[in-house]
């Protein structure tokens, strides 16, 4: 036994905290597309606008990095900094949901600014940097007058703070310089958010990069946010659009931000107009306001809503048949987008007014809860498939059941055996959601005289698909009358 392997003594070993381990979920699995601290990684520029699919915080910390500096940026009150992060706190720390699919846009080749020459002193061959976002390949460190080399003459590292550590080979030095650029997310803007196809690539960007999650990972997105970003309209109408047809065929529903800036709506009555203005109306859409907070950091309720909205899917046996509405959430307060956070005080008849404008928010009515189940279409439509969120998801969630499923025969031969199988295994399904309460009832048929000879020589096959769904019960009526004879029989009988 070597000396090293002899104990004697005491001694005391911390482990790392047991977290709840998340739990995974299909049916409403967000994509969110924003920016994150990416300096922090070996190699920065390979998280840029490349989808990448996390079931756990430690695996999102490892892909895009992670910094409680998720807010505004506080130099241009019109950009953002590291929202994605917020999104991954809310998914795996408040409450404990996977998958989720992050998309980061910031490029560390052109969203990046000058630190300056910084002039350190070095105490034990160490010094650190006190600023965030510096990129490990753009510093240069001098001894006087010498250029350093990185890796033989230090090494660069970045505490939980996100500074930067360098750690001096020789400690006889007293001074250094340090030269450096660092990330800049003030530099992105909804043009990177919104992105698109590249042609010189060959490369999608931001948004678009929704196209690439199902041949990269072969699951489909349940939910697209862009926490913050949505409240631009622009960034609000792309999202839209992309929610109607991924790769073609599927589809997803979208929570965005109502602005609640200074020129947003910092009340309740001026949601309506808010709404209006930022032509929030689609039928994939869902509208959020206004910011909420929890463990003393603020969240743009997008994040919050969509990893509430995870877990009531996962809790319901992973089908979207239940509204996210009326559920406990452990939020502290409603806040607004500005410096001081103002707080945000909602009654009943209040919080009723602003789900009458087609958006949803939160009622502190013995404890905090999220209220309202109208998607954006709302009121201009009356469509139950399109004005009730939990409705809106379960036809989305059954059209792509029945792209997955049956996607395999396609250019199968169209036989009795083809036709007789697909209605046997859909209505058997449709039965089962029926028998666990998740549907009123659904139901295929194969109709001959809607597949006439010449339109199934041209390859053409149609099956006639009916479902219901439950709708929300949002008004609960209870009448009550006083009734004298009642009081006369206790009389009577006493």
């Amino acid at each position: 036994m070597s000396s090293t392997e002899y104990h004697h003594g005491i001694t005391a070993i911390e482990n790392d905290t047991k977290m709840k381990t998340p739990q995974d979920g299909t049916s409403a699995i967000p994509f969110v597309v924003g920016a994150a601290p990416v300096n922090l990684l070996d190699d920065p520029e390979s998280a840029v606008n490349v989808p990448v699919l996390v079931t756990n915080r430690k695996d999102a910390d490892a892909f895009i990095g992670f910094s409680y500096d998720w807010g505004r940026c506080t130099s241009d009150r019109t950009k953002f900094m590291y929202t994605l992060c917020q999104a991954v706190y809310a998914a795996f720390n408040i409450f404990s949901v996977s998958p989720v699919v992050l998309l980061n846009v910031l490029d560390p080749g052109k969203h990046k600014s000058d630190v300056g020459t910084q002039n350190l002193e070095v105490t034990n061959g160490s010094a650190k940097l006190q600023i965030t976002g510096v990129l490990k390949a753009e510093t240069r460190v001098h001894s006087g007058e010498t250029l350093l080399e990185q890796g033989s003459d230090y090494v660069l590292s970045f505490d939980k703070e996100g500074y930067l550590d360098i750690l001096l080979a020789d400690q006889s030095v007293k001074e250094i310089t340090v030269e450096s650029k660092k990330i800049d997310p003030s530099l992105v803007t909804e043009e990177d958010i919104i992105g698109g196809y590249d042609q010189a690539t060959g490369r999608n960007t931001g948004l678009e990069c929704i196209e690439d999650v199902f041949p990269l990972f072969g699951v489909t997105p349940g939910i697209l946010i862009c926490p913050g970003w949505s409240s631009v309209p622009e960034v609000a109408a792309a999202m839209q659009v992309k929610s109607t047809c991924i790769n073609g065929v599927f589809g997803c529903e979208n929570i965005v931000d109502l602005d609640c800036t200074e020129n947003g709506a910092k009340l309740y009555t001026q949601v309506k107009k808010v709404k209006e203005e930022s032509a929030m109306s689609g039928t994939h859409e869902a509208v959020v306001w206004p910011m909420v907070k929890t463990g003393g950091r603020v969240f743009y309720y997008s994040s919050v809503l969509a990893a509430l909205t995870a877990a009531t899917d996962i809790a319901n046996d992973d089908v979207p048949s239940l509204t996210p509405s009326n559920k406990k959430i452990a939020i502290s307060g409603l806040v607004l987008d500005d410096l001081e956070n103002t707080e945000v005080m909602l009654t009943l008849p209040m919080a009723n007014m602003v789900n009458g404008y087609g958006v949803i928010t939160a009622l502190n009515f013995n404890g905090w809860r999220t209220w309202g189940s109208n998607t954006a279409a709302f009121p201009g439509t009356k469509d139950p498939k399109d004005r009730w969120f939990n409705c809106r998801r379960m036809m989305t969630y059954c059209k792509n059941h029945w792209i997955l499923n049956y996607f395999d025969n396609v250019d199968n031969p169209v036989d009795l055996r083809l036709t007789q199988t697909i209605v046997e295994n859909e209505n058997t399904w449709y039965a089962s959601l029926f028998a666990n309460g998740k549907i009123a009832g659904g139901s295929i048929t194969f109709d001959n005289g809607r597949n006439p000879v010449e339109q199934i020589l041209d390859g053409k096959i149609i099956f006639d698909i009916r479902v219901a769904f439950f709708v929300p019960g949002e008004y609960i009526v209870g009448e009550f009358e006083y009734d004298p004879a009642i009081l006369s029989e206790y009389f009577t009988a006493s």
